[in-house]
C-alpha cells in the first residue's frame, strides 16, 4: 500500500480511538471500587487495588498531557500509593 505524506494506514487502528475505547471500558470498573477494596491484592503480586487504580489514573494524565498540551505529566513512583482523588476516577 502506498501512502502519501499525511495519510494514515487504514489497517492500523487509530491510537486515540483505541485509547478512548480503553478509558470508556475501565471507567465503570473504577467507579465500582469502594474504599474497603483499596488494600486488596491484584493479580500483580506487588500491587494493591489502590496501586492499580493510581497506575491507570497516571496513564490517563500522561496521555491527556501528551495529546492536549504536547508535554506529558510524568508520573512518579509515589503516585502509585497516593490516596484516590476526591470525586473518584472521573474527577482525575
Amino acid at each position: 500500500m502506498d501512502l502519501r505524506l499525511g495519510e494514515r494506514d487504514p489497517t492500523i487502528p487509530n491510537p486515540i480511538e483505541a485509547y478512548e475505547s480503553a478509558v470508556q471500558a475501565i471507567l465503570p470498573i473504577l467507579a465500582g471500587v469502594r474504599s474497603d477494596h483499596l488494600e486488596h491484592p491484584t493479580p500483580y503480586a506487588e500491587w494493591t487495588v489502590l496501586n492499580l487504580n493510581n497506575h491507570n489514573l497516571s496513564v490517563h494524565r500522561f496521555v491527556d498531557g501528551m495529546l492536549s498540551k504536547g508535554a506529558p505529566e510524568l508520573p512518579s513512583e509515589s503516585d502509585l500509593s497516593a490516596p484516590m482523588p476526591r470525586g473518584g476516577p472521573e474527577a482525575a
